[in-house]
């Protein structure tokens, strides 16, 4: 069995061997380091405007959304045609933002950061 060394005081961490002014150093030390956040994983982004973190520019800020025509607006027209309503009631889907894909931009450098395909 191995024994257990002599207690030695040099190795002694209390704060008894600190001063006022090495704690202060100490203290700037921790609390200086910046916190880097994430950018904002483009899964995680819904239909309305959210608060993200650019790639591009690291700009924490609300997101700018656009809605734009996407394929279920396509099968929504493809599914009007076949059931017969094909003189322009099959246009309608293209007019629903429910159907529409969002994507969401970049407040400060317009940069696309991701697109919601719900």
């Amino acid at each position: 069995m191995a024994q257990n060394p002599a207690y030695d005081s040099t190795f002694d961490t209390g704060k008894d061997h600190l001063n006022n002014d090495t704690m202060i150093k100490l203290k700037f030390l921790v609390s200086s380091q910046p916190v880097q956040k994430p950018p904002t994983d483009p899964r995680t982004l819904g239909r309305e405007s959210t608060i993200c973190i650019c790639r591009s520019c690291g700009h924490e800020g609300m997101s700018t959304v656009k809605k734009v025509s996407g394929s279920r607006n396509l099968m929504g027209a493809l599914g009007c045609v076949c059931i017969g309503c094909w003189l322009g009631c099959c246009l309608i889907p293209y007019n629903m933002d429910s159907l529409k894909d969002t994507m969401h931009s970049c407040a400060s450098c317009k940069k696309l950061i991701g697109v919601c395909k719900h």
